[in-house]
């Protein structure tokens, strides 16, 4: 008997634990996963035969109606009933009967509700049925009306009433009226939908059963309006649960789908053990499994242990004379003629005391270097993150500082700009002075856009592109001595996913088409809507009639700091935050000649965004 601080006896422990547990989360999983699995489908199924079931009893009363409607249409019943024609109409009564599965009784009314042909039940000839619904209704409003389930008087038995006009040009001047016994339709059911130990049945919109497998709850349209299943279905609901019933006081898998159609409801019903039998099978088969594989894993590891922990404490002794790097000693201890897997690890044994000196210099080296790179990377993160720090310094002083001497130095231009005393030349300083300033606080504004269009956590919300537009139209330059035409038609409503910054696209565009062109210009703005990828956007097309764009300008004219072959300063970063901006959006921008293969007759900007979802 193996001592209980033997290795080998650990070792069979420590594997046939492994081998158990590994074996036992295993099949555990395996049987929760399965028993889910296996409970969907049988909700499924349920839920199935439930939808089955409800498609079945549509199609079994059109069928009814739709024979009963062809009956009445034709033109031989139309002048049997106002020749008073019995014997035909007798003839049809017992004709369709016998044709039909569904039908169990038809009979004929007069325009008076008079009943004058009925098959199989005579009884019927004489009465007045006016007051019924499937024939005062029908002879009242010419169209066809189905009953409400009743018991039967001649069948004692559920039965619903199809009553179907029987039309002379737009005048009703009788009906045909056909019954269908639910005794029948629980037949077909039984045959076609019902398996061992479940009930399928139908309810009308009052909770009643109207079908049942059980003919004792059907004979007297028993009231299941309290069962929760019947309760959800009456009210059209669709779904499968497990609850209680009273009826027969045990757990049932209750699923029911709505007859639409008719305003009844299926369900099917069935006992918990029952419809959960083939989880408990599966589980027991699970468990048989488990145990055998239980058995077979605790000989693995006593096998496992014998073989492999022996020549693990030969080795487990020679270790103990393990000297700093003398291999012809160890080889005094070690297995090294074996051809397997522990003759190699003896073997490795012989060339570790050797290697590890050198393996320890080579690991306290790559230790170094990985220092002096951890140091390097931490020096470089600081060094861009003291840069970032710096260029947000440098925007913030544009942005203020630098920003409010251009306002004073805007201030006192202006005012020197109206004294009268000012000769032609000293205007014409002062004014290329307050141009240059003005520029100063354009580049300003536009590394600021650039900062937060690229930078900032932009709120996207609705905005209008028109209300842009017609400001940007409002706030464009107007050279004096130069006429600027600018012809938009505005339309609310052309709403995207953005924020103000949306406004810098349009308003760089048609500033552009000023100052890049000279002499007297037109712009011409519209606006139409297209797909890409099936999905909505707007196009919104600004072009000019300026000196247009050289092609070999083209690929580039987007780029940071790229300009055209103008004169006129501000390109360079106009085109570029107008590109950023509209991609920020989810749109683009793109460039073509007004006048195609003539880039000397104007140029054309479209930028396409897409439509906001939400209105």
């Amino acid at each position: 008997m193996l001592p209980l601080s033997s290795i080998k006896f650990h070792a069979i422990i420590l594997i046939a634990i492994l081998v158990i547990a590994s074996a036992a989360v295993i099949g555990g999983a395996s049987v929760l996963y399965n028993r889910e699995v296996i409970k969907h489908e049988i909700w499924d199924n349920n839920l199935a035969v439930a939808k089955s079931t409800s498609a079945l009893t549509v199609n079994y009363m059109d069928l009814a109606r739709t024979y009963l409607t062809s009956l009445a249409d034709r033109p031989l019943v139309i002048k049997a009933i106002q020749e008073k024609d019995i014997a035909f109409l007798d003839f049809n009564a017992q004709y369709a009967v016998n044709q039909s599965e569904q039908l169990t009784s038809v009979f004929f009314t007069d325009q008076s509700g008079t009943v004058i042909s009925s098959y199989p039940y005579t009884q019927r000839i004489g009465e007045s049925y006016i007051d019924r619904p499937y024939v005062g209704e029908v002879l009242n409003t010419s169209e066809p009306v189905i009953s409400s389930v009743q018991i039967s008087p001649y069948t004692g038995q559920p039965t619903v009433y199809f009553g179907i006009p029987i039309m002379d040009n737009t005048t009703a001047i009788g009906t045909l009226i056909g019954s269908v016994n639910l005794a029948n339709f629980r037949d077909l059911l039984a045959e076609t939908q019902v398996k061992e130990n479940h009930f399928v049945y139908l309810v009308n919109k009052s909770g009643r059963v109207m079908v049942h497998s059980n003919s004792s709850y059907m004979d007297k349209m028993a009231d299941f309006s309290s069962i929760p299943a019947v309760a959800s279905v009456i009210r059209g609901e669709e779904g499968i649960v497990e609850q209680y019933f009273p009826f027969e006081n045990d757990q049932r898998l209750v699923a029911y789908t709505p007859v639409t159609q008719y305003g009844w409801g299926v369900v099917v019903a069935t006992p918990v053990d029952v419809a959960y039998k083939p989880i408990n099978d599966s589980m027991w088969l699970f468990i048989t499994f488990i145990a055998g594989l239980l058995i077979l894993s605790l000989l693995i590891a006593m096998i496992v242990g014998k073989y492999i922990t022996d020549p693990i404490l030969k080795i487990n002794s020679a270790t103990s004379y393990i000297p700093d790097g003398d291999p012809e000693r160890l080889k005094a201890f070690l297995p090294v003629g074996r051809k397997d897997g522990i003759g190699s690890l003896a073997r490795s044994f012989i060339t570790m005391a050797s290697t590890i000196k050198s393996d320890r210099e080579r690991v306290i080296a790559a230790m170094n270097q990985a220092e002096e790179a951890r140091a390097h990377a931490e020096s470089e993160r600081e060094r861009a993150e003291e840069e970032k720090n710096r260029a947000e310094l440098y925007v913030d002083i544009m942005g203020h500082d630098i920003n409010n001497l251009n306002q004073a130095a805007l201030a006192n231009l202006e005012l020197l700009e109206m004294d009268e005393s000012l000769t032609d030349e000293q205007r014409a300083t002062i004014e290329d002075a307050l141009v240059a300033v003005k520029g100063s606080a354009s580049v300003i504004d536009s590394v600021r856009t650039i900062q937060r269009a690229t930078e900032e956590k932009i709120t996207l919300e609705n905005v209008d592109i028109n209300d842009y537009v017609v400001q940007c139209i409002t706030e464009a330059p107007r050279p004096k001595g130069r006429k600027v035409t600018i012809n938009y038609q505005p339309r609310k409503g052309l709403l995207v996913k953005g924020s103000s910054l949306l406004k810098a696209v349009f308003c760089n565009l048609i500033s552009n088409a000023v100052k890049h062109s000279t002499g007297d210009v037109t712009i011409d703005i519209y606006v139409r809507s297209t797909e890409k990828l099936s999905k909505p956007f707007w196009e919104i097309a600004i072009e000019d009639d300026g000196p247009g764009i050289p092609d070999a300008v083209k690929p580039r004219l987007f780029a940071r700091f790229q300009r055209g072959t103008t004169k006129a300063k501000g390109r360079g970063l106009g085109l570029f935050i107008v590109r950023t901006l509209a991609e920020r959006f989810g749109g683009s921008v793109t460039m073509e000649d007004r006048v195609p293969g003539d880039h000397t007759k104007g140029s054309r900007f479209i930028v396409t965004l897409p439509v906001s979802a939400d209105k």
